[in-house]
């Protein structure tokens, strides 16, 4: 069984695929787009790791 945190988080990555293909964008984009307009105004912050570890 999983648990509510996992539930909710497989939905949001569902609806974020659709959202992106409707628009022509990869999934990142709804994600970062998503965190830019939050009301608690968290910073998005690109590049932090490297893509090979």
């Amino acid at each position: 069984m999983h648990s509510p945190v996992v539930d909710r988080g497989d939905r949001d990555a569902q609806v974020s695929r659709q959202v992106a293909t409707q628009y022509d964008v990869p999934p990142i984009a709804i994600a970062t787009a998503w965190i830019a307009r939050h009301p608690a105004q968290i910073q998005v912050v690109l590049g932090t790791t490297a893509p090979n570890g």
